[in-house]
């Protein structure tokens, strides 16, 4: 007996200190389950200490109430099983079943209190153990006790219930969650009962209930949601994208998820998982980076198809030692090939294929870096290329480029490097060793046969600019080669134009008049001069305006000196508006003067039809001066027609109606002159200075000259030859019909002042006679 006791006490201290031990550290636990776990630890030691103290008691009186309080904290410790089971089956912890049990609790515990008084539940009896007559407390039970018991086993059985079916309703995974619990509990009520039934003197049951504690303790807090954290981390880490592959710390595979064993199979099959290969791939890894942690790219051949990967690898330390490492490897397939697409698209010309101009300036600098042999930089341009669409249409257009970049893209099997930088020109970076001249041309001239049926013929001009400097900018060459262009720009028999220092000054000079223009515009550096045009009858007073540059260093600079520069900037129509209100300014010095009969014509750029709205900006002018647009004539070169058909025409006619006069200059200088005719309705037909230009076929131009003349006037157009300059040329255009005249036989273009003493103040002379 007295060994019985001396073991339950050793086991009493032990699970005391284990219950004191696991209640200071469940202060500081994160679960949920602290508020329902912790009352059944300070239970459970309450119910062991009771126990313990009864059972060395030697008074009647005070076994009694260790006894009685053993009872008490036991009733109270089923309770907080109960109450616990709410809370790990999720159930509402303000259920009226669990409230009845709480009081049914209390009102047990007070009868137990009570029993101290009236023994109507238990009392004690002084027994002896064995033949030593060792005496120790045995409790007589009441049917009363019974009660207190049954209710004891309703709250067990209710708690069995709660997890029971907890467990059945949840996934196959969940169902661990509540059956260890459940195991546990049928063994403690399996013992308790049996213990219960053979009243011993010493009942070590009483350790069940605690034992059940700190077993739900270890259960819910520790073991199950480490077994829930390592089956969820199993399971994402076999279904991410990225591939997982850990090693311990001898470099021995120790896990790979899906994607991992893929990339680490065999390298012929790629179907099984391959240990050695992934060890092999950690070692030639960390020969080239020893680091404990670094990143690369890599790439895996699957199935015929190139992967992508960004590579992690990572040393895993504890305690300062190393344990183990992992390579993690993202995918980059298809960022990688949606990048290349995008890069693609930004250095590539969407229509040709070619590199675009971005591009093209790129790849000739990474070549300068890895090759400073001798190169040229060619740069092809298609002339007139606008008009080619508005008479081919743009489907011929198109295929005259495509033709071209398809030669171009035949020199990329020679090391070349080419590109389409503008819309009509392409360019074309090659070994000047590689360079055949006779090739280029016997292409380009196939090309000129797409329209070899029509009197149009397609003109290129290839300028040649060759390298003289290592890494010269790729831009300035373009733009050098692409300035040789213009050195041929008129001359139709050919092709190549070589760059010279020359055509840079020229550009030195159209930079310092692009970056003077502004300031000369501000401070009224422009001015007129006019040019009669002169009838046959001498009753027709006008004259043509034509831009003049007071240059405060230059001196007055000629309008083939700026005007071309300023329609290849952008920067025509402010001129072309200036030069607008200085014609309809000096008309209304004259009318307020009373001179009412001399117009003036002004030109109109092709560039114009660009940048302003020329109706609008030429009606507010008429109306600032409040001079009539009659007064005002309007002048459209045959080409400002040819490229804005469309939009020429419906100004031409809006023009008219506002009561303008339309003139089309230098006609029979571009192409397709009579078929527009019959869609333009112009008032003037100013007839080009190359029809009287001596030459071979001077009677041929003669006949054309006739027919033109004869044809305008049947279309009620007014007839006024350009570029008169003799008298045999004067009776020449007499005899064919026409009127009017403008050329040097009469007058140079003049000063406003000189020509209004010439011309406007003068008494009318006619000068034929």
């Amino acid at each position: 007996m007295i060994l019985l006791k001396l073991t339950f006490l050793v086991t009493a201290l032990i699970i005391c200190t284990t219950l004191i031990v696991l209640m200071m550290k469940m202060r500081s636990a994160q679960t949920p389950l602290k508020k329902h776990i912790t009352p059944m630890f300070a239970l459970g030691l309450c119910s062991v200490i009771f126990y313990s103290i009864f059972l060395f008691c030697d008074s009647y009186w005070y076994a009694m109430i260790f006894d009685t309080l053993f009872f008490c904290s036991l009733d109270w410790l089923v309770y907080s099983v109960l109450t616990f089971s709410f809370a790990y089956t999720n159930r509402n912890p303000q259920h009226p079943y669990r409230f009845v049990l709480l009081v049914m609790s209390a009102v047990d515990s007070l009868f137990l209190l009570l029993n101290l008084k009236t023994l109507h539940s238990f009392d004690l009896d002084l027994l002896y153990f064995s033949k030593n007559l060792i005496p120790y407390w045995g409790a007589v039970f009441t049917p009363v006790h019974y009660l207190h018991l049954g209710f004891c086993y309703i709250m067990v059985f209710s708690s069995f219930a709660l997890i029971a079916m907890a467990m059945i309703k949840a996934p196959l995974f969940y169902k661990k969650k509540y059956i260890s619990v459940l195991v546990a509990y049928i063994i403690i009520i399996v013992i308790n009962v049996f213990c219960y039934s053979l009243n011993t003197p010493v009942d070590f049951s009483v350790f069940m209930y605690t034992f059940l504690a700190i077993f739900i303790y270890y259960y819910s807090t520790y073991r199950f949601p480490h077994q829930l954290v390592n089956c969820l981390l199993a399971n994402v880490n076999e279904r991410i994208s990225e591939g997982i592959v850990f090693f311990d710390a001898d470099g021995k595979f120790a896990y790979a998820n899906a994607s991992g064993r893929f990339l680490m199979g065999d390298t012929a099959k790629r179907a099984t998982f391959s240990a050695a290969t992934a060890e092999r791939y950690a070692r030639t890894w960390q020969k080239f980076h020893p680091e404990p942690s670094s990143k690369g790219e890599d790439s895996f051949t699957i199935n015929g198809t190139n992967l992508h990967f960004q590579v992690e690898f990572q040393k895993v330390f504890s305690d300062g030692e190393e344990i183990g490492s992992f390579f993690k490897f993202v995918n980059k397939t298809d960022e990688i090939k949606q990048l290349k697409r995008q890069r693609y698209i930004s250095t590539h010309d969407e229509m040709t294929g070619l590199l675009n101009r971005t591009g093209f300036f790129e790849a000739v600098s990474e070549r300068q870096q890895s090759d400073l042999s001798e190169y040229l930089m060619l740069v092809s341009n298609i002339r007139d290329f606008k008009i080619i669409n508005e008479i081919f249409g743009e489907e011929t257009g198109d295929k005259i480029l495509m033709m071209e970049a398809d030669f171009l893209r035949q020199a990329e099997g020679i090391d070349a490097l080419c590109g389409r930088i503008d819309d009509d020109k392409f360019a074309m970076f090659l070994k000047k060793e590689y360079f055949s001249m006779k090739k280029t041309i016997d292409e380009f001239q196939k090309i000129q046969q797409i329209t070899e049926n029509s009197a149009f013929k397609i003109h290129f001009t290839l300028g040649i600019y060759e390298s003289r400097f290592a890494f010269e900018s790729p831009r300035l060459m373009c733009d050098k080669a692409l300035l040789a262009t213009e050195k041929n720009s008129d001359d139709y028999q050919h092709i190549f134009a070589e760059y010279d220092s020359e055509m840079l000054e020229q550009l030195l000079v159209e930079k310092d008049i692009v970056s003077d223009f502004e300031t000369a515009l501000s401070k009224g550096q422009f001015c007129i001069f006019l040019q009669p045009q002169i009838s046959i009858d001498d009753m027709n007073f006008s004259c043509e305006a034509l831009a003049r540059w007071r240059h405060p260093e230059r001196g007055i600079l000629q309008p083939k000196e700026f005007i071309e520069i300023l329609e290849k900037t952008g920067l025509i129509h402010k001129l072309d508006a200036y030069i607008w209100e200085e014609a309809a300014k000096k008309i209304r010095e004259w009318n307020d003067k009373g001179i009412r009969n001399w117009s003036i014509s002004v030109n109109v750029s092709p560039k114009d039809f660009y940048y302003i709205d020329i109706f609008k900006t030429l009606v507010e002018i008429v109306q600032k001066y409040n001079i009539s647009p009659s007064l005002l004539n309007i002048e459209f070169t045959e080409t400002a027609f040819v490229e804005n058909f469309e939009k020429s025409r419906k100004l031409t006619k809006n023009l008219q109606q506002f009561g303008f006069k339309v003139e089309i200059d230098d006609f029979g200088s571009g192409y397709s002159s009579l078929n527009m005719l019959k869609d333009i309705d112009a008032d003037v037909l100013k007839i080009d200075r190359v029809f009287l230009k001596e030459t071979e076929h001077h009677d041929r131009g003669m006949t054309i000259l006739s027919s033109i003349v004869s044809m305008a006037k049947s279309l009620n157009m007014e007839v006024l030859a350009e570029g008169v300059e003799t008298d045999s040329q004067i009776l020449m255009l007499k005899e064919l019909g026409c009127e009017a005249f403008q050329g040097f036989l009469f007058a140079e273009p003049m000063e406003v002042s000189e020509f209004e003493r010439a011309f406007v103040f003068r008494k009318p002379k006619n000068l034929f006679l």
